[in-house]
């Protein structure tokens, strides 16, 4: 009988134990950062093409994708992207700039974080 109630107040301790991974729960929510501040030396590699991915859709499922011809805009590679920056585009579309169209949506504006990495990005002359 002592065994058994060891058991159970063993598996009552132990299903106790709960870890939530931030991460995992709230990444999609805004609530973690996945930017790093530091502007200076940004890289397209490093620093914009993990946003393009992320936020805009340039993967092989999104919106920015190449050939995906609803957004007529494709954010999947070094030039793509520096071809839309060097228009302004890309800059006035993720400050939501009333001249251009608000990207993300209006619901889904980047943080400033990673507004400022594409600024300096763009002033740094587009590094690959």
């Amino acid at each position: 009988m002592k065994i058994r109630i060891s058991i159970v107040i063993l598996s009552l301790f132990l299903s106790a134990c709960y870890y939530d991974n931030l991460d995992e729960l709230h990444a999609d929510k805004g609530l973690v950062s996945d930017c790093n501040d530091d502007t200076t030396a940004v890289t397209y590699t490093r620093d914009i093409k993990p946003i393009m991915l992320n936020n805009c859709g340039s993967d092989n499922s999104g919106c920015h994708q190449a050939g995906n011809l609803i957004s007529q805009i494709s954010l999947s590679t070094y030039n793509d992207v520096s071809a839309v920056a060097l228009t302004g585009q890309l800059l006035g579309a993720v400050t939501h700039d009333p001249n251009y169209k608000p990207m993300p949506n209006v619901d889904d504006k980047l943080s400033d974080c990673k507004i400022n990495k594409i600024s300096a990005w763009i002033n740094q002359g587009l590094v690959e």
